[in-house]
C-alpha cells in the first residue's frame, strides 16, 4: 500500500509527492505536475518475513493478502483512507524495497544529508 498523506482536515493540500494522482483525491496534481519531476516520495507498507521461512509459506502469505487486499470492502476503505492498495508477488515486493534503498541511498549521498 502507499499513502497518499492525509492529515487533518484543516490542511490546504497543493499537491501529493507520489507519482501519480491519488484516487482519493483525483484534482490534486502531483509535484512532478507542479513542476518539480524531481521530487517522488511515497510511504508504504508491507510484510516481510525472515529469510528462513520456507517459499510455499512466503508465497501463500502473499497471495492471501493480495486476495484480501482485493476485497471490495477492504479496498475501499483503504482508498478512502489515502492509501493505494498495490498487493504483489513477493518477488517484486523484494525488487521495489531493493529499489527503494537504491533511490534513497543516491539522494543521501548527493545531498549529503546527514542524520543528527
Amino acid at each position: 500500500m502507499r499513502g497518499a498523506g492525509f492529515g487533518t482536515k484543516d490542511r490546504r493540500r497543493i499537491a501529493t509527492a507520489g507519482a501519480k494522482r491519488s484516487p482519493a483525491l483525483p484534482d490534486l496534481p502531483t509535484i512532478a505536475e507542479s513542476g518539480y519531476p524531481e521530487i517522488e516520495s511515497t510511504s508504504w507498507w508491507g510484510l516481510v518475513a525472515p529469510a528462513a521461512v520456507p517459499r510455499e509459506i512466503v508465497d501463500r502469505l502473499g497471495a492471501e493478502t493480495t486476495r484480501i487486499l482485493n476485497l471490495p470492502d477492504v479496498r475501499e476503505r483503504l482508498i478512502s483512507q489515502g492509501a493505494e492498495p498495490a498487493g504483489n508477488t513477493p518477488a517484486a515486493f523484494a525488487e521495489y524495497i531493493k529499489s527503494e534503498i537504491g533511490k534513497w541511498a543516491r539522494m543521501v549521498k548527493e545531498t549529503g544529508v546527514r542524520l543528527e
